[in-house]
């Protein structure tokens, strides 16, 4: 006798999400863990700021078009984008005046 085929776990393929909001609820923490923890994370930080903002802005409006769409991840990862991409900068600068005027 066969078995039943096991129920499936993820969403439906075709259901409605908000993958840029989830993207910049990804990429903007990442900014900022990417400036602190490694040596020069500050070149790979500033593209994701970046990144985290532009998709943000995406998930944002996509969430307005639909109701219930990740609103506030899109907010999180435009706001931490932001701060990403700021204190990326900051060390960007930093880095710049150490080697101009260290040598």
């Amino acid at each position: 006798m066969p078995r039943p085929a096991p129920r499936r776990l993820a969403p439906h393929p075709y259901a409605d999400s908000n993958i840029p909001a989830l993207s910049a609820a990804f990429l903007g923490p990442l900014s900022i863990v990417l400036t602190f923890l490694s040596a020069g994370g500050f070149l790979l930080a500033l593209p994701c700021g970046l990144g985290a903002m532009v998709l943000g802005s995406i998930g944002v409006r996509n969430a307005e078009i639909r109701a219930g769409g990740h609103r506030t991840f899109a907010r999180i990862g435009r706001l931490t984008g932001f701060a990403g991409a700021i204190i990326s900068l900051i060390a960007l600068a930093l880095f710049l005046l150490a080697a101009a005027l260290g040598g």
